[in-house]
């Protein structure tokens, strides 16, 4: 639905084309419109503009291009940013940097448990971490034949950070939720269903 200016609106506009149009009738001359003036630059004045035109082009070289502006979102931009490596001569452990911070991951069928994953929350960062944990091992979906994605994954790392952020400090619930476990069962999962998950593990 478009608005209806008010009426105050209304009158200020009035107003100014009324105003306008004295000041016109003011400015013209009595016996009709003004004779053509023809106008005569100099070769100075000439100067002095194509200076002043070319002055602001001179001025926006400074200014960043757009264009060359980076599009990313955090701090990755591809899987290969984070340097994931074999940290054991099993092939379970593996390294990850992360900024200037290490992190920890462990793989098992089907399984990366990522230890500390609750100190990365930027969710475009999680993806790309995601897709290099995928690129070295997949993971199943719980159908057992498809397999799952990195944004599916990302979404499950970030509602285990919700639980770990409410969780009572010091309980044994948080102290789960600081790592997150990217497997079959966690798949598409909301995030009380992981907390109930995490409760019954804990009391179990």
């Amino acid at each position: 639905m478009i608005a209806r200016p008010c009426a105050c609106v209304l009158s200020c506009v009035l107003c100014a084309c009324t105003l306008t149009g004295c000041l016109a009738r003011d400015f013209a001359s009595p016996a009709g419109p003004a004779e053509p003036v023809e106008m005569t630059t100099t070769d100075d004045s000439v100067e002095t503009t194509e200076s002043e035109a070319t002055g602001p082009t001179e001025t926006t070289e400074d200014e960043p291009d757009e264009s060359s502006a980076p599009t990313s979102t955090g701090l990755l931009e591809n899987p290969q940013d984070i340097s994931l490596a074999v940290a054991d001569e099993y092939g379970q452990y593996y390294t990850f940097w992360y900024g200037d911070e290490q992190f920890l991951a462990y793989h098992e069928p089907d399984c990366w448990k990522v230890y500390d994953s609750y100190r990365i929350t930027n969710p475009h960062d999680i993806v790309i971490i995601c897709q290099a944990l995928t690129s070295e091992h997949e993971v199943h979906g719980s159908d057992g034949d498809s397999v799952r994605t990195s944004q599916d994954m990302a979404q499950e790392w970030l509602q285990h950070n919700v639980a770990y952020a409410h969780a009572p400090e010091g309980s044994s619930w948080r102290e789960r939720a600081k790592n997150v476990d990217l497997d079959a069962d966690g798949q598409s999962k909301g995030l009380m269903e992981l907390l109930e998950e995490e409760s019954s593990d804990v009391e179990g």
